[in-house]
């Protein structure tokens, strides 16, 4: 199975679970949906592999590319 990047809110949400008694669950899902869109609109509004593209002619859409390099919400 591929590794899947972890994203910095990810990676943070992982390192505060390590704390005990931080209970932050509800907002790093509130991030982790932001940052999604986020990379979603840089990926359709941006380049691939250094190429431009109009959106209507990318590889994959903003959510694609964010299921395949992220994994999605897991």
């Amino acid at each position: 199975m591929e590794n899947k990047k972890l994203s910095s809110v990810e990676w943070l949400e992982q390192e505060l679970k390590k704390i005990p008694f931080v209970n932050v669950l509800e907002v790093f899902e509130q991030a982790k949906e932001m940052e999604k869109e986020r990379i979603e609109t840089a990926y359709n509004k941006g380049t691939v592999h250094g190429i431009d593209y109009p959106e209507s002619t990318l590889p994959l859409t903003g959510e694609q590319y964010y299921e395949q390099t992220y994994g999605g919400n897991k």
